[in-house]
């Protein structure tokens, strides 16, 4: 379900690509988009996601993780995306 959902941001060219199984995946993202302003922005909205590299968003969530919470987080990061593109 939430490679899924992080496999509709590929809509948006600032997402290059995305990979990963379980629920250890990462989405690497263009070369002239810092991820750690990415990262800010999503923990200024409560989400905490680790960067990888200079672009790279890498998410580890908790086993016990529910779908609202994935799809809060994806829409939060579809907004962000939205902006720098």
């Amino acid at each position: 379900y939430f490679y899924n959902k992080l496999l509709g941001l590929k809509k948006y060219p600032a997402v290059k690509d995305v990979r990963g199984k379980g629920l250890l995946l990462a989405v690497e993202l263009d070369q002239k988009i810092n991820s750690r302003d990415v990262i800010d922005k999503l923990r200024d909205n409560c989400y905490i996601v680790i960067g990888c590299g200079k672009n790279t968003l890498r998410f580890c969530p908790p086993l016990i993780i529910e779908k609202e919470h994935i799809d809060g987080m994806v829409e939060c990061l579809e907004v962000i995306l939205k902006e720098v593109n």
